[in-house]
């Protein structure tokens, strides 16, 4: 992609991630919410349960998103979580393609709306997770890919009036400042809810996974020094992964081996470190 057309592909990246972010705040107290199937493979109930939900407001994000693409870039792939959107690039599986996940973190997003909680039939879970705090730990996440390269990303965390976003491996920026992985990070990993039960007691006192945004924000904040997610399915994790390899992470699956960018999910478990060796350290730890 010739660095023109990238610069401006980030300036419409930046605007949409903004719109979408207000758009989510703005209509999650009239969202009518859903659920769906795409979790049932999950063996924890809450992480199925979760994974399963969704709103009105990630179909109406979603489709401000792909409109706005669809006219600025209409060469360019289209890859969405919400009722399968999977467009080829005009240029062939190589192209120029935008991954997006109008919300990541519907159920933190939804604990914003008041009618949540006579939806939710587990009131007991329900309960720990009424808190100020949680309910801005969602995303709004964009990615930029062309072959096996990203070329860009951005998160936006409308709650939290965070928004980062990296280009290439030139860097990572949070609300236009430049940001730097700390010096050091306690070895605390976040787990996704999903990695079986056997797993997760072969590591002392992880963190439990949110989200995806919020765990590669858990990194680039130097709060833990790696998230450890199952066969993801890549809308979740692609604005996390340019995030992170812009600050010079590493983002492997378990074997050692780079994720393809083309399939729409990791076939095995994906680690994001900080960097090599951490991820090292992790998979010998699950293997």
């Amino acid at each position: 992609m010739r660095p023109e057309t990238l610069r401006t592909a980030v300036e419409v990246m930046l605007e949409l991630a903004r719109e979408a972010g207000n758009l989510a705040v703005e209509r999650v107290a009239q969202a009518t919410i859903m659920t769906k199937t795409d979790g049932a493979d999950f063996k924890d109930p809450f992480a199925a349960r979760a994974k399963n939900l969704f709103s009105s407001v990630d179909l109406e994000c979603q489709q401000l998103i792909l409109r706005r693409l669809a006219a600025c870039f209409p060469e360019h792939g289209l890859t969405a979580e919400e009722e399968g959107v999977d467009q080829p690039s005009a240029e062939g599986p190589g192209g120029p393609r935008w991954v997006i996940d109008p919300i990541d973190g519907t159920f933190y997003h939804l604990l914003n709306n008041p009618d949540f909680y006579a939806f939710e039939r587990r009131r007991d879970i329900l309960a720990k997770f009424d808190h100020e705090d949680l309910k801005k730990q969602f995303g709004v996440s964009l990615a930029l890919i062309e072959g096996q390269r990203m070329l860009a990303g951005a998160v936006n965390f409308p709650r939290l009036s965070l928004l980062y976003h990296a280009v290439d491996t030139e860097g990572v920026w949070c609300n236009g400042l430049p940001l730097v992985l700390p010096s050091s990070a306690p070895d605390t990993l976040v787990l996704s809810r999903s990695l079986p039960e056997l797993l997760r007691r072969r590591v002392q006192n992880p963190q439990i996974s949110l989200n995806s945004v919020t765990s590669f924000r858990k990194i680039l904040k130097g709060e833990v020094s790696a998230y450890v997610v199952p066969q993801p399915y890549f809308y979740d994790i692609a604005g996390g992964i340019a995030l992170l390899l812009g600050a010079g992470g590493v983002v492997l699956q378990l074997d050692g081996t780079p994720l393809d960018f083309q399939v729409r999910r990791c076939p095995q478990i994906l680690i994001a470190a900080r960097d090599l060796k951490i991820f090292h350290r992790v998979r010998d730890l699950l293997t």
